[in-house]
C-alpha cells in the first residue's frame, strides 16, 4: 500500500472551504475583505477558479448582520 492508496481522515476541499467561510463570517467586519482576498487568492493558487470567483464576489456583512450571525452561533435559542 502506498500512501496514495491510504484514506483521508481530514476534511476534503469543500469542507475546508465551507470551514473558511465560517471563520470568515465570525471574524470582524474590518478583517472581512482582508480575509476573504487572502481565501480568494489560495483557491487561485489551487486552480478552483470558480471557487475563488464565488469568494471574491462575497459581500462584508452589515454591522447588524455580523452581530445577527454571532449570535446564531453562540446562542441559537436566544433568536428563536
Amino acid at each position: 500500500m502506498t500512501a496514495d492508496d491510504e484514506p483521508t481522515t481530514g476534511p476534503g476541499p469543500d469542507e475546508e472551504l465551507e470551514q473558511e467561510l465560517d471563520r470568515l463570517y465570525a471574524a470582524a467586519p474590518g478583517d472581512f475583505t482582508a480575509m476573504r482576498t487572502a481565501v480568494a487568492k489560495r483557491l487561485r493558487q489551487a486552480r478552483r477558479r470558480d471557487a475563488a470567483a464565488a469568494v471574491a464576489a462575497l459581500r462584508r456583512p452589515t454591522v447588524a448582520a455580523w452581530v445577527v450571525n454571532g449570535l446564531s452561533r453562540s446562542a441559537p435559542a436566544t433568536l428563536r
